[in-house]
């Protein structure tokens, strides 16, 4: 009986070890991570801003315009404009969604108006109607799309402006099309007008569903919109008389209401972004921000309030994709301004820094007229700041020039050098470059700009890299002010022509001692004639070239999987199999461990001891089994890294000939969206690689 219960309570101990092991909360993540609500969602923007709410994120009323229609009319709504359509026809505008009276005829129906609803809005009544029937016998009938068009809405220079509105489509009939409700954002220009449209909206439904507009300034200017709803599609092809137009005619009812704006921060824009409720609508310059380095024109601001007339700060307009680190208790700043005059005048003013003086443009454009952000270091106290781009990724046996230009202007109380790094993913420096100066000949008010440039030749193996800027060290801080632009990345630099020198006889070479001063010389020279330059000769201090090829140190630190992508690493799926081998082991040892105590087997005699040791056999082919499974998996992330470069080459491309066709092009923040999401799986995919290199 004793040994019954040894036996019991064996199998129950080992069943409690692989309950404590078993990892059941990842695996409820697994199970229900599709079911994880977002962070922040046009919903919560919505709730969190309800009529009446203490500082209130709307901007609704600041527009003008009529947004509720409760005056029963669309006053100040136009029908859209569209070559060969005639809208006058249509039936769109102000309805009464509360009227038990009032009916409209569909087909052989006769149907109120209140059995579409409003959207639950306290003392709403009327919003849009839209309603397209078959189409007459004459030519003066129904178009098959029923359309209306804002007045112009001016988004500001910077902002992160969000416009939501909430829709019912009640009744779609021809089931072949379903082109639904669809809304447009029309960007005004003195050139050619834009549009961006969302997806159409085309699921009927019981309630009305919010739909949101993200809306993102321009880096300079002022932008005038227009929005635009049409119940079916229209689309033109063609310039001038050649142009042409799609006609997607619609049959149902649909009804839009509560039209609203808010403006947000930086933060709260992009977890709204991931709402799939939600449609970017991106005002940046097309030509502007992107050349391997991620905001390294600084025109992308990463606005830290929501209300542009609180701008009290330089941190209120950092840099997106840059970081900063202080040390503590350091009134050290970081943010974005703009040099044309009339702007930097009017931000150093509201920042209560209008004693510094505009450090005018690296290209010597005209500030009166000219736009152009750079990005401002200011340490009011002694103190220091770093700033660090993203991660970049530098592909092996590959040739890099990179440059940024930088002002550091002369004041008699103050020092301001900067310091400049090159850092690896473990934070290890890879090259320093201490105490650089705008200016040669110091005089007490230098004011003027200068372009440093390092050039880099990759080993046999890829690198993560970061670009670090430091103004004062911590054991030296620093007070003053400098200015950082036009920080740029170029691929594939060729070995024979790294460099175009247009100096005569300025930059040093390494003599030995006693040896006549040699220069590098004019025009083209190749990446082995950079690394004779003397380092220690101060007239080079803005040229430097660097060859990586140190030993990667240190063990490394993953970055935390990317919950929405799939990963092939076998030792995260071994966390599940494993427990439950062992736990399948355990319950058949502990059955065999309880009928052997019951039943008696004679036990044969003891064999003498065979010479052959088969555990060594086994451990070789396990070893074996190991080398060959690690030789499949790292060829299988090979292939993966292959797929994700091509991606990001194909991607590149097809940006380069959309911006070409001036009809077609492609928003700058959704190419960089889609190109950091694959940076972000490919230096995943390089980390795992890195540790079967070890």
């Amino acid at each position: 009986m004793l040994n019954i219960k040894n036996s019991f309570l064996k199998i129950v101990t080992c069943f409690i070890l692989i309950l404590a092991f078993f990892p059941f909360s990842n695996l409820g993540t697994i199970l229900f991570a599709e079911d994880e609500e977002l962070d922040f969602s046009l919903t919560d923007l919505i709730e969190q801003n309800g009529y009446g709410t203490e500082q209130s994120q709307e901007i609704t009323n600041d527009l003008g315009i009529n947004t509720d229609f409760e005056s029963g009319t669309t006053e100040g709504w136009t029908y859209p404009t569209y070559n060969g359509i005639d809208f006058t026809n249509n039936t769109v505008g102000a309805a009464d969604f509360t009227s038990e009276n009032a009916a409209f005829s569909y087909g052989d129906e006769e149907i109120k108006y209140s059995s579409i609803g409003t959207d639950g809005i306290s003392n709403n009544k009327f919003g849009l109607f839209f309603i397209v029937r078959e189409k007459e016998t004459d030519d003066n009938g129904k178009t098959g799309v029923a359309g209306i068009e804002s007045p112009e809405i001016t988004i500001p220079a910077h902002a992160y402006y969000v416009l939501t509105f909430n829709v019912k489509v009640a009744k779609l009939d021809n089931d072949g099309t379903q082109y639904g409700v669809n809304a447009k954002v029309i960007v005004l220009s003195e050139e050619n007008n834009s549009t961006i449209s969302m997806n159409a909206i085309k699921s009927t439904s019981e309630n009305y569903i919010s739909y949101g507009f993200l809306i993102q300034g321009n880096e300079y200017s002022d932008v005038k919109v227009k929005i635009q709803f049409l119940f079916g599609n229209l689309t033109e092809s063609g310039e001038g008389e050649d142009k042409t137009t799609i006609k997607n005619e619609q049959l149902g009812y649909a009804a839009i209401d509560t039209i609203r704006m808010f403006s947000v921060t930086y933060s709260q824009f992009n977890d709204l972004s991931e709402d799939k409720n939600s449609k970017l609508v991106s005002l940046l310059s097309q030509n502007s921000d992107y050349i391997n380095v991620d905001n390294g024109y600084f025109n992308i601001t990463k606005n830290e309030k929501w209300n542009l007339d609180e701008y009290n700060s330089l941190n209120d307009f950092k840099p997106a994709d840059w970081n900063q680190k202080v040390s503590s208790g350091s009134e050290a700043y970081y943010g974005i301004i703009n040099t044309k005059k009339d702007s930097f005048n009017s931000i150093l003013t509201q920042i209560g820094l209008s004693e510094i003086k505009n450090p005018g443009n690296a290209d010597n454009s005209d500030i009166e007229k000219e736009n152009n952000n750079v990005l401002m270091l200011y340490n009011s106290e002694n103190a220091y700041q770093t700033i660090q781009s993203s991660n970049i990724i530098f592909t092996k046996n590959k040739y890099y020039k990179f440059s940024f230009k930088f002002n550091t202007p002369a004041l008699s109380n103050q020092t301001n050098k900067l310091n400049f790094y090159l850092v690896d993913k473990d934070d290890n420096t890879i090259y320093k470059r201490s105490n650089i100066h705008s200016y040669v000949d110091y005089n007490g008010s230098n004011n003027e700009w200068a372009t440093f440039y390092a050039f880099i030749k990759i080993d046999d193996k890829d690198k993560n890299l970061n670009f670090v800027i430091e103004f004062g060290t911590q054991e030296n801080p620093v007070s003053g002010y400098v200015f950082i632009d036009d920080i740029i990345l170029t691929e594939h630099t060729s070995q024979t022509s790294a460099f175009y020198n247009e100096e005569k006889d300025k930059y040093i070479l390494k003599t030995e001692e006693g040896e006549e001063i040699q220069y590098l010389p004019q025009g083209t020279v190749t990446f082995e004639d950079l690394l004779k330059l003397d380092q220690n000769e101060a007239v080079n201090r803005s040229l430097f070239a660097y060859t990586y090829d140190v030993a990667d140190s240190g063990a490394t630190t993953p970055e935390e999987d990317d919950p929405s992508e799939p990963t092939t690493n076998p030792s995260s799926i071994a966390w599940y199999i494993v427990p439950s081998v062992l736990f399948g082991i355990c319950l058949i040892g502990g059955i065999a461990i309880f009928y052997a105590k019951k039943i008696k087997i004679k036990r044969p005699a003891k064999k003498a001891k065979n010479t052959y040791d088969r555990t060594k056999t086994l451990n070789k082919q396990v070893k074996e089994k190991e080398k060959q499974d690690q030789i499949y998996q790292k060829q299988n992330y090979q292939n993966q890294l292959e797929n994700i470069r091509k991606q990001i080459n194909d991607l590149e491309k097809s940006y380069e000939i959309s911006n070409k066709n001036k009809k077609s092009q492609l928003s700058l923040n959704s190419y960089l969206s889609k190109r950091q999401k694959l940076q972000n799986k490919e230096a995943k995919i390089l980390e795992q690689i890195e540790k079967f290199n070890k």
